[in-house]
């Protein structure tokens, strides 16, 4: 049986950076496949900063081109060895269709018909972040994900910021 995280079932390792790993899940009561970051629980006071600002800014934004947060929380993990331990996470979306940067890479700078569609939606995006008060801060190739569907989908809001008079006051 694999590890479990409340009522995600934890399957394998997808990746994993300075302050998390990123695990393939499945919702045991939806069966939908999710990811799941797992905090390291010996995170610097920057990186806790960091987190809580992307599920502020997650919980905010609720659009078609924003990775979705699922739920947040501190749980039991119990790993398939048997061992157990406290952990903080956040559960996501899967963006199944990869990094649009590995896309690009494998098939080839886009038509312009195709490099337009995927625009509007990282502008669409965009937009929604800004009008509810959020800058992303870290907008890369590696940052914007796709869908199943290959919806275009901004991700990884740890260097997210909320913005101050929301005017047009330099933040775009």
């Amino acid at each position: 049986m694999p590890g479990t995280i409340g009522r995600f079932q934890v399957l394998r390792t997808l990746g994993s950076g300075a302050s998390c790993k990123v695990k393939l899940g499945v919702d045991t009561e939806s069966g939908r496949k999710v990811a799941i970051k797992i905090m390291h629980q010996n995170m610097s006071e920057s990186d806790k900063k960091l987190v809580m600002t992307e599920v502020q800014a997650l919980q905010g934004l609720k659009h078609e081109n924003i990775i979705q947060q699922i739920e947040t929380g501190t749980g039991e993990y119990k790993k398939l060895s048997g061992k157990k331990k406290t952990v903080s996470y956040i559960v996501l979306e899967l963006a199944l269709g990869g990094e649009l940067f590995d896309f690009v890479a494998i098939s080839g700078r886009f038509e312009e018909p195709i490099a337009r569609y995927y625009f509007k939606q990282f502008m669409n995006g965009l937009d929604h972040c800004h009008q509810h008060g959020f800058a992303h801060r870290d907008l890369k190739p590696e940052n914007l994900l796709l869908d199943k569907a290959y919806t275009l989908k901004i991700a990884d809001f740890g260097f997210a910021a909320p913005v101050e008079g929301r005017d047009g006051g330099g933040y775009l």
